[in-house]
C-alpha cells in the first residue's frame, strides 16, 4: 500500500500528516524524530507492514 507523508517545518518545529491516514498527525523537534514517528504511525494506524512510504515536503507542494 502506498502512503504519502507530508512534512512541514514551522517556526523550528516539524509536523507530519498524510492524506491516507485520516485524522493522523505528529509533531517533533527534529526531522529525525518526525520521520521516525511518521513511519511508526503509518504502520500503527493501518496495521500493515507492506507500506511504501513516499515523503514530501509541504513547501515543495505549495510552490508548484
Amino acid at each position: 500500500m502506498k502512503v504519502r507523508v507530508i512534512y512541514e517545518n514551522t517556526e523550528g518545529k516539524w509536523f507530519a500528516s498524510s492524506p491516507e491516514l485520516i485524522r493522523w498527525s505528529a509533531g517533533a523537534d527534529t526531522f529525525a524524530e518526525i520521520k521516525k514517528l511518521a513511519h511508526e504511525g503509518a504502520h500503527f494506524v493501518l496495521e500493515r507492514d507492506d507500506l511504501e512510504i513516499t515523503e514530501v515536503f509541504a513547501d515543495s507542494i505549495i510552490s508548484k
